[in-house]
C-alpha cells in the first residue's frame, strides 16, 4: 500500500506459508525493503488498506486474526499506528473486502467481503476520517468476496472487478460515484495588476460538498501583502439592469469586467503573490445543486489604474456524498 506520509510502500500483516497470521510491517523505498516497528494491532490476514491522500494517512480495516474476524479501524501517519475510537453506526467485521480511497469524494470506500461466519457480504460503507457511514446505492452488487477495487482519479469514480459470488468467480465490472457531485468551473477573464492577471482556481481536495469545505487558490496577486475582496452571488446574467460581463471602466477599472451579480462580499488579507482561501459549505442537503458564483478584486496600488485588478470568475455547484 503506497504511503505518502512515509515516502514508500507499506506492507503489514498477511499469512505465512503455514497460514499463520503475521504482525510485522515493512516499507519499500524503491530499492530495498526496510523493517518497521511492529504495529500494535493483532496479527491478521485478509485485511485491507488504502492511502487517504487528503489526510495523509493509511487506513486499515478488518481482517482475520487468531481470535476471529476483526472490525477495528486503524490509521498510520508514517510514524505511528492509532486505533480510531468509533461512535455511531459501524461496519461489521470482515476479511477479503474491497477497499479504496476516493480522491474526489474524500472518502475511503469499503464493499463486500466475508463476515465472521465466512458468509459473503453485499454492503457498502465509507470512512470520512472520523466516522463510518453505510452507503445506499441505486444498484447493488451481489454478495461476494475477494474482488479488487481501486479509484479512477480521471473519471472520479471507484471501480470494482471480480470476486467470488455464490461460490463462482465473477467477471463483472462495477463503478461507484456520487449521483450529485459538486463542481467548480472557471469562467471569464480578469484584468492585469502589478503582478499579472489575478487567477482564481478550484482546489481539488476542497470541492463544495454539502457539509464540506470549498477551497480557492489565488495567484498573481501583488508581491506585497495586501487585501483581496471576494464578491459572491447566485447569478451571472445581469447587474443593475446591465448584462454581464459589465465594463467597470466607469468605476475606475478600465479594461476590467464584472462577471458576477454581487450579493455578498468578503475582505481577506494575503501575504503577497498567492493565497489559499477556504470556507465551510452549508450542511442543508436541500441545497444540493445550488449555484454560487464568485469573483475577486485585488486591491493593488501598483496597477495601471491605481486601484486594483479583478480576477476571473468561478462557478460552484454544491454536491452531496
Amino acid at each position: 500500500m503506497p504511503a505518502a506520509a512515509s515516502q514508500g510502500v507499506l506492507l503489514t500483516g498477511g499469512a505465512d506459508t503455514g497460514l499463520v497470521p503475521l504482525a510485522d510491517a515493512w516499507r519499500w523505498d524503491g530499492t530495498d525493503w526496510q523493517p518497521l516497528a511492529q504495529p500494535p494491532l493483532r496479527a491478521r490476514h485478509g485485511h485491507a488498506m488504502a492511502l487517504d491522500t487528503q489526510r495523509r494517512e493509511v487506513v486499515l480495516f478488518g481482517g482475520r486474526s487468531a481470535v476471529g474476524t476483526e472490525a477495528d479501524t486503524w490509521c498510520y501517519d508514517g510514524s505511528q499506528w492509532v486505533q480510531r475510537a468509533l461512535s455511531g453506526a459501524q461496519p461489521p467485521g470482515r476479511q477479503l473486502h474491497g477497499f479504496a480511497f476516493d480522491a474526489f469524494r474524500g472518502r475511503t470506500l469499503m464493499h463486500a467481503g466475508l463476515d465472521g461466519g465466512f458468509q459473503p457480504l453485499a454492503d457498502s460503507w465509507e470512512w470520512d476520517g472520523t466516522v463510518w457511514r453505510a452507503v445506499a446505492t441505486a444498484a447493488s452488487i451481489a454478495a461476494r468476496h475477494g474482488g479488487a477495487m481501486g479509484n479512477d482519479v480521471l473519471r472520479r469514480n471507484s471501480v470494482w472487478y471480480g470476486g467470488t459470488a455464490t461460490g463462482q468467480p465473477a467477471a463483472e465490472t462495477w463503478t461507484f460515484s456520487s449521483p450529485n457531485p459538486p463542481s467548480v468551473t472557471p469562467f471569464g477573464s480578469g484584468c492585469a495588476g502589478s503582478n499579472g492577471i489575478p487567477q482564481a482556481s478550484p482546489v481539488a481536495s476542497q470541492m463544495p460538498w454539502i457539509r464540506g469545505t470549498l477551497g480557492v487558490r489565488l495567484t498573481n496577486l501583488p508581491a506585497a501583502p495586501g487585501l483581496f475582496v471576494f464578491f459572491f452571488g447566485s447569478f451571472r446574467d445581469t447587474w443593475q439592469g446591465n448584462p454581464l460581463p459589465f465594463d467597470l471602466g466607469g468605476y475606475g477599472l478600465p479594461g476590467c469586467n464584472a462577471l458576477v451579480r454581487p450579493q455578498e462580499f468578503l475582505f481577506v488579507g494575503h501575504a503577497g503573490g498567492a493565497y489559499d482561501w477556504s470556507t465551510p459549505v452549508v450542511s442543508d442537503p436541500r441545497l444540493v445543486g445550488t449555484n454560487v458564483f464568485l469573483q475577486g478584486l485585488s486591491l493593488d496600488g501598483g496597477a495601471g489604474n491605481g486601484i486594483g485588478a479583478v480576477s476571473n470568475g468561478l462557478w460552484a455547484v454544491l454536491g452531496i456524498h
